[in-house]
């Protein structure tokens, strides 16, 4: 059990930094292209993907903000298949109700 915490531990670690170093990468994008941070209505995925291999400061910074998001449920991910593999019944139906429940708001989200 403990090698889960660890895992879980660095996958939480290696997402939180990952996303600092995009949004460092975003203000350096800005200091050197004389931009600004500009706003979108709505988040596409793969433009804003695109954007960052254009150095787009824009979609960097939400590159970021999309990595930050979406490192707690890679974790959860994780813990489902750990519990699946160690057969833990309840800690399966917990882990994928939550999962459920955070794909239904996104797609709720998109929908909107």
């Amino acid at each position: 059990m403990k090698k889960v915490h660890i895992t879980t531990s660095k996958i939480l670690t290696y997402g939180t930094v990952l996303s600092l170093l995009l949004i460092v990468l975003a203000l350096i994008e800005m200091l050197l292209l004389h931009t600004s941070i500009e706003t979108y209505s709505s988040v596409d995925i793969l433009p804003i993907l695109n954007g960052l291999f254009s150095m787009n400061p824009t979609d960097t910074l939400y590159s970021a903000l999309l990595v930050i998001i979406f490192t707690p449920v890679a974790s959860l991910i994780y813990l489902t298949f750990f519990f699946l593999i160690a057969k833990d019944i309840p800690m399966i139906i917990f882990s994928f109700t939550v999962l459920c429940i955070i794909v239904s708001a996104v797609i709720m989200g998109l929908g909107s």
